[in-house]
């Protein structure tokens, strides 16, 4: 199997006297997302402003299409003073716990520091990338990159969805997902944050059909790159992220219209050396039959 592909008000004193509106920020640090390009799989999605699922260009992406969760890369960015790529990315290994951001932050120099939305920020923050696939037989792949609130919730709902899955099933099980949008609270009010409706489960039939994600290896930064030096190491200093809970409550009227397409046939995935799984009973998920 191979892999292939954005009034006036009473006087000039009342306006000078109110700049409460001038600090209204709705958004999120790093909402456009910046990404070390070399973590890039295929066509590289957002999650606009205005709730909408893009690719690079802008372009609106089909809301009905269905994309199979192939892979998950967590990653620690140091980033430049001014605006640009970063100078160095660090990927974790698998269950390996996020380093201490604030410790690495509080040990740059402040010439290291930027400004974001009116503060200073230290250079290292943290990033999850999703990797999807979509159209089984061609396997065109997907990125999305997070490091916003609620892209970050979305990983981690659609991850522990994984995990559960994977506690009754064999572990190569992935979540067939469709793109879209839940309610989030936000301090002005709410707004909607990504959301992956997962459509079906599906896993290799058998033989030696795979569906791995190679995990990309370390990255140094772009001075580190260019001379073949061997890239940095994480820090040993760790505090494991809290897995968010699955949230259950939506703006039902706030919510994006959401079509669906076909899921693929039996025989499509027979074809592709995958197979449907169906979720656990909930006497599985209990290790016991329920007395009555």
């Amino acid at each position: 199997m191979q892999t292939n592909d954005k009034n006036e008000l009473l006087s000039t004193t009342a306006i000078s006297s109110d700049d409460s509106f001038a600090g209204f920020v709705d958004t999120y640090e790093g909402e456009d997302e910046i990404v070390n390009q070399r973590m890039i799989q295929g066509t590289r999605i957002k999650f606009s402003n205005e709730g909408k699922w893009t690719d690079n260009q802008g372009i609106e992406l089909d809301p009905g299409k269905h994309y199979l969760a192939i892979g998950v890369e967590r990653v620690v960015n140091k980033w430049p003073v001014e605006q640009g790529p970063p100078l160095e990315t660090i990927v974790l290994a698998p269950g390996q716990p996020f380093p201490n951001i604030d410790k690495m932050n509080k040990a740059c120099p402040k010439s290291e520091w930027r400004e974001a939305f009116g503060k200073q920020v230290g250079p290292y923050k943290p990033q999850r990338l999703l990797y999807l696939l979509d159209r089984l037989m061609t396997l065109d792949k997907y990125t999305f990159p997070t490091s916003t609130v609620g892209g970050t919730r979305a990983v981690h709902e659609l991850a522990d969805k994984i995990a559960w899955m994977r506690r009754y099933r064999q572990a190569g099980v992935r979540p067939l997902v469709q793109l879209s949008t839940t309610f989030m609270p936000t301090q002005y009010g709410g707004r909607q944050r990504p959301h992956f409706i997962i459509v079906d489960w599906i896993a290799p039939s058998g033989g030696d059909v795979k569906l791995e994600h190679k995990p990309t290896p370390q990255i140094s930064g772009p001075a580190e790159a260019a001379a073949g030096a061997d890239v940095s190491t994480p820090a040993t200093s760790a505090t494991p992220a809290t897995p968010a809970t699955p949230a259950t409550s939506t703006n039902s009227s706030a919510k994006s219209s959401t079509k669906s397409s076909a899921k693929p046939s039996k025989e499509t995935l027979a074809k592709a050396g995958l197979k449907t799984v169906s979720e656990p009973s909930l006497a599985e998920e209990m290790s016991d039959d329920i007395p009555f």
